[in-house]
């Protein structure tokens, strides 16, 4: 919805009689609709936040998986069928395991 049209949906909201002309609060209804678009975005906000913490608890708890499977000695493809990754991932991790890290990262 175009704030135009939000506008003109509350129009009557804004209306004010003077004598026997129509006027229209157009500073309340800009503060409301500017009101209206922050908490709209605060929200938004808030969500992709909680999506992108997500994400990175995620990828941590994958990198946990693959790192206890490499100390176990499973293969590349049963890492990534187990732990639900890409190949690259667990290769990555690999060349660390095998660099001489005795701690992996990860």
């Amino acid at each position: 919805m175009t704030d135009n049209a939000a506008m003109l949906q509350k129009k009557d909201k804004y209306k004010t009689e003077n004598g026997e002309e129509e006027e229209y609060n157009m500073c309340q209804a800009l503060e409301e609709l500017m009101e209206e678009r922050e908490s709209m975005g605060e929200k938004r906000g808030r969500r992709e936040g909680r999506n992108e913490g997500r994400n990175e608890g995620n990828l941590e708890k994958t990198k946990i998986v693959v790192r206890n499977l490499l100390r176990m000695g499973f293969s590349v493809d049963d890492i990534c069928k187990a732990a639900e990754c890409a190949p690259a991932l667990v290769k990555e991790m690999q060349q660390c395991f095998r660099g001489g890290e005795k701690e992996l990262k990860y």
